[in-house]
């Protein structure tokens, strides 16, 4: 068997149905053969590579399945970069295939060969791991290894470099018996020393709270966090991003964060122990609004990848494991807590009264969206201040489908690749909402949505501005403005054109009632683009002032509310 045909076959072996690049002369041996098996395995082509790599990490974070990507030789893999970047940060399970011609490299020359770049030093930092294979006895084992390592620990991106000279190179027969192995794990597993800690602290808590991330997605154990939540009336809150997760769950209380929920903030105070599960704890925790928390509050923190332990946190205990062992463990402990029920109480009080001081106009709005949505399988949201209106209206909507962000990289543009992606996953209409200057980043593959008739809505959230950095410039620099806005600088094509030129349905919408009039007989089966209009004028709230204590939100309370809250 040849190299090139093995590298399919294991693809189909791990029931990967779908990969997403971008031909060049060194890849067109690949792109043949993926073409031989298109009834096991689809291949797509994009307009872009980055988007190409956006599409493989959508199908990932919808599958849990590894995300595959190819590209061609120097700019081919170089604009593969970002999206590389965005798997390593949000630990998305990906490879990313690339080839190239000329075995031989030295770093004391500038230019080696047309196209040719050593990229090994270059995604050193951006990889779980990355390898240049310049011969074919070693490209099984190679192969095994990346994808090991894809799936084993913390998930995360491989980038397999292989020669164009081996692509039709046969592997020796004895080779052809090794088969891939997907998870190799050698990390320390203290999940039992974590269960007896969480079951001693859970039962003389007299006000836990579970944090939760986007590992128990990966684990798998979005039930069980659910089950245990709720059997032992444990309220949970969580990272943006990870809304779906408790969607359906009495138990959820709100994503955490400097633009997080006011109610959830304020319960994170309230606190006096937290349990993270598959939680990085990265929303801005050194910062004087989180840290002083932990000075009342003790942690548990339990996470597979132990270089997370780094960022020290005062009143903490560390334990590297699976979380899926540790909320399986916990399943069999009986978790006495007398004071359990007054604190769930008291925590739907403050959610109850804190409800409606988090929503503003756009959040109404796109809640009432959400809710009126059907048939979809899964919601992505881009970088801007878009995903923060719409984190927060997910919240306060009855939805209940899969919703994606790029949270740790916060990758502008990402977010039509990543829903190419998702629905390829799914097969499910898929929504994707993006910011008018994001668009404009990345708006090539609506040529691909189009041309292959894909049941996906591009909802654009525009303010005909850049939002998030015209927020800053109003905090920061007393509203003094610079290209932020249509007289300083930032323009905005002409979306109506730019959905025709497309071939797309196009709707405006500028109030819920245009939601009832043009959206009830809009067809979920074909490619539709709405341009959802905001006022330019709207700032960006809720938000958390550097310094202030982190339930001390803007805007300000009333003396109403702030009177209810000392009362509780």
């Amino acid at each position: 068997m040849k190299v090139v045909d093995y590298l399919v076959e294991s693809l189909i072996e791990l029931e990967i149905t779908d990969v997403f690049g971008i031909p060049g002369g060194v890849v067109l041996d690949f792109v043949y053969a993926l073409n031989k098996r298109k009834k096991d395995i689809n291949t797509h082509l994009l307009h872009h590579e980055q988007n190409a790599g956006f599409a493989a990490l959508g199908y990932a974070q919808s599958t849990q399945k590894m995300g595959v990507a190819f590209g061609t030789k120097g700019p081919g893999i170089l604009n593969l970069t970002t999206s590389i970047a965005e798997a390593y940060s949000d630990s998305i399970p990906s490879l990313f295939i690339t080839s190239h011609s000329l075995d031989d490299t030295s770093d004391k020359m500038r230019v080696i060969e047309d196209q040719e770049i050593d990229i090994v030093p270059i995604f050193k930092s951006i990889t779980k791991y990355c390898v240049r294979v310049n011969n074919a006895d070693s490209f099984i084992e190679e192969l095994r290894k990346s994808i090991c390592l894809v799936n084993s620990g913390r998930k995360g991106p491989v980038v397999i470099d292989i020669s164009s000279r081996i692509w039709n190179s046969e592997i020796l027969e004895n080779k052809l018996k090794e088969k891939i192995i997907e998870n190799i794990d050698n990390s320390k597993n203290n999940f039992e020393e974590a269960i007896l800690s969480i079951e001693k602290n859970l039962n003389k808590s007299k006000k836990p709270l579970l944090i939760i991330g986007d590992g128990i997605r990966q684990a798998g154990i979005e039930k069980e966090v659910v089950g245990f939540s709720e059997k032992n009336k444990i309220p949970v809150i969580y990272s943006r991003g990870c809304q779906d997760i408790m969607s359906s769950s009495k138990m959820a209380f709100g994503y955490v964060g400097s633009h997080g929920t006011r109610y959830t903030n304020y319960i994170l105070s309230e606190a006096d122990l937290l349990i993270s599960l598959g939680n990085r704890l990265s929303f801005p925790i050194k910062s004087k609004s989180f840290l002083d928390i932990f000075s009342k509050c003790k942690l548990i923190r339990c996470d597979i990848d132990e270089n997370e332990f780094m960022r020290e946190i005062p009143n903490s205990e560390n334990f590297q494991c699976d979380v899926k062992e540790v909320l399986k463990g916990l399943f069999n402990k009986n978790i006495e807590n007398k004071n359990i029920d007054k604190w769930f109480d008291k925590c739907n009080k403050i959610k109850e009264i804190l409800w409606n001081s988090d929503t503003d106009t756009p959040v109404n709005e796109i809640a009432y969206l959400l809710d009126n949505l059907k048939n979809t399988g899964a919601i992505i949201g881009d970088v801007g201040n878009n995903e923060f209106w719409l984190s927060r209206a997910y919240e306060f909507s009855k939805n209940k489908n899969k919703i994606l962000f790029s949270r740790s990289l916060g990758t502008m543009g990402c977010s039509i690749g990543k829903t190419i992606g998702a629905y390829y996953a799914l097969k499910k209409s898929v929504v994707c909402f993006i910011g008018d200057q994001a668009l404009q980043m990345n708006p090539q593959e609506l040529q691909f949505i189009s041309n292959n008739k894909l049941p996906i809505w591009i909802v654009v959230v525009n303010n005909n501005s850049s939002g998030m950095i015209k927020s800053r410039q109003i905090r920061r620099y007393n509203s003094e403005f610079l290209l932020t806005t249509k007289e300083t600088g930032y323009s905005m094509v002409d979306l109506e054109k730019l959905s025709n030129a497309y071939d797309f349905d196009y709707v405006q919408i500028e109030s819920v009632e245009d939601i009832d009039n043009k959206l009830i007989d809009c067809d979920y089966t074909k490619p539709l683009f709405i341009n959802f209009i905001v006022d330019e004028n709207i700032d960006l709230e809720i938000s958390l002032p550097i310094g202030n204590d982190c339930k001390d939100m803007e805007p300000k309370l009333d003396e109403t509310v702030l009177e209810r809250m000392k009362n509780l």
